[in-house]
């Protein structure tokens, strides 16, 4: 395999047979980057496909920076490509705090292929645009626009990467055996398992049957995946314009493993994919692939989530009519970097399901003008006029919601008289009594006294001898369930005393006159 490696004057990197080593720890466009657990840094990697030699899809592009307050600096990079001879065209980037146009590139990849970066200060957004395209002597069109954002989290983890600006020529590995471009990063040790972020920056893939492989490797924990921009054994490309970043977590990586190994190829023996050409041969459109960076975070010591045993059953919400009862435990070791989550903190379980049958009591009293009050049934005529009272108590340890109603009988006429209290105090009650009224807020131990009048219909709608019977109830808290109703006094309408009279003493005198007959 031949490997173009440049040594670019800003970035100082040391390339030894193959293996890029970091050795810096400044945050300067394209040299590595190394921070230690203690800086609290973490490197964010975005991009955006700008087009390909094929031509310009998008330009200018900006991309955006999200939570720009913990920003320390922002390295832009535009990576460009030659379509014809001719010279390398201006590149501006700019922010709304800051803006540059580098006339000439940053460094140069391949023949064709330049790059252009730019420091930015923190910031939320910046945008990037190829100029003087299509004009002459200007034939370079852009490929993709990436950020490398440095942030100051306060974590405790290992960062460490590098801009690196080279191109893995398929046509030049050897069918059906390439040997991959590979970076080696150095990690430190830890006394248990961690895992590890591993991110990849590339562009050029845009063409049709372009594939290009990665592979990163800790110890035995290793994750490899492929790339295409086109459809492969029919499935939908996963890359588009030219840009393509990747992140990805090797878990649970042994604490002794001293280094990562990050792989990226775009096998020639892929272009079997293609469709051949006339003469039975390959087409040529493995090409090239452009690595722009690598990034590397050790998350720090896997820590599993620990909590305590579970505690002891909580009282019932409720005496009855169903109530919740809660079983806690507490977290006494949070996990973090990636560790196990936390199990459920809490259960719970129904309790005291039965019936509440007495904790909202209701009591039905009666009176005519003739008489008191009075839970005993009494006789009433057409047209006397009935007071009923309704005295419900709560005996609840809370205060209830109540809807409360009388079912009146068809023998009687509610004409009003409504009057309510609690514990003596006058209150308002919500609805009327064909619907029910509605009382929010009976304290615990509180009374709530209704009365209201009704009057006997005439003789023509109550026969004589009807009885007349009504049933107050009572909804709590709005549940159908919690239900209390009690049979209401039965009124009798008799048979008035005079008819009576008459009956005895028509039977006597015709007693009388057969006695006498039979004399």
């Amino acid at each position: 395999m031949k490997l173009r490696y440049i040594l670019m004057a800003v970035c100082c990197m040391m390339v030894v047979s193959g293996l890029v080593t970091p050795a810096h720890t400044q945050i300067i466009s394209g040299k590595d980057w190394t921070h230690q657990p203690g800086e609290g840094i973490e490197v964010e990697l975005l991009g955006a496909g700008m087009g390909s030699k094929y031509g310009v899809e998008h330009n200018p592009v900006t991309l955006t920076i999200a939570n720009p307050e913990n920003v320390v600096s922002i390295i832009a990079q535009v990576v460009a490509i030659e379509t014809t001879a001719g010279q390398p065209p201006r590149v501006t980037f700019s922010s709304p705090q800051e803006s540059f146009t580098l006339t000439t590139p940053s460094g140069t990849t391949t023949e064709d292929e330049r790059y252009y970066e730019a420091v930015f200060k923190p910031t939320n957004r910046i945008t990037a645009q190829v100029l003087d395209i299509g004009f002459s002597p200007h034939s370079y069109t852009p490929r993709a626009f990436y950020l490398y954002v440095f942030r100051q989290t306060g974590v405790s983890q290992f960062v460490t990467g590098a801009l690196i600006h080279e191109s893995v020529y398929a046509k030049s590995l050897t069918p059906w055996a390439s040997d991959p471009y590979t970076a080696v990063f150095p990690i430190p040790t830890a006394s248990s398992p961690r895992d590890i972020q591993v991110s990849f920056v590339i562009s050029d893939l845009q063409s049709d049957c372009r594939i290009v492989d990665i592979e990163a490797e800790a110890g035995e924990i290793r994750h490899q995946e492929t790339f295409s921009y086109s459809y492969l054994n029919d499935q939908p490309a996963v890359v588009t314009n030219e840009a393509l970043v990747v992140t990805r977590t090797l878990r649970n990586v042994p604490g002794e493993v001293q280094q990562v190994t990050m792989k990226v190829i775009s096998p020639w023996d892929q272009a079997r994919l293609c469709e051949a050409d006339g003469d039975g041969k390959k087409n040529d459109c493995g090409d090239s692939v452009t690595i722009s960076g690598f990034n590397v975070v050790v998350l720090g010591k896997r820590v599993d989530c620990v909590v305590s045993e579970w505690g002891a059953w909580s009282e019932c919400s409720a005496a009855c009519g169903g109530g919740v009862q809660t079983l806690t435990r507490e977290i006494v070791v949070f996990p973090e970097h990636g560790g196990a989550e936390c199990p459920a903190l809490s259960e719970s379980q129904a309790c005291n399901e039965q019936k509440c049958e007495e904790d909202v009591s209701i009591t039905k009293m009666q009176k005519t003008e003739d008489s008191d009050w009075t839970t005993d049934p009494l006789s009433v005529t057409w047209g006397e006029a009935i007071s009923y009272m309704l005295t419900i108590t709560n005996t609840f340890e809370t205060a209830v919601d109540l809807m409360i109603g009388d079912a009146l009988s068809s023998l009687v006429e509610y004409v009003g008289g409504l009057t309510a209290t609690v514990d003596g105090t006058d209150v308002t009650l919500i609805g009327d009594i064909f619907e029910g009224w509605g009382f929010s807020g009976l304290g615990a131990d509180e009374t709530l006294s209704i009365t209201f009048d009704v009057v006997v219909k005439d003789k023509d709608s109550v026969a004589a001898g009807s009885r007349i019977e009504n049933t107050a109830w009572i909804y709590i808290d709005g549940d159908t369930e919690k239900h209390v109703s009690k049979p209401v006094i039965s009124n009798v309408v008799p048979e008035p005393a005079t008819m009576f009279l008459f009956g005895i003493g028509l039977f006597g005198g015709l007693a009388l006159l057969r006695r006498r007959r039979n004399r």
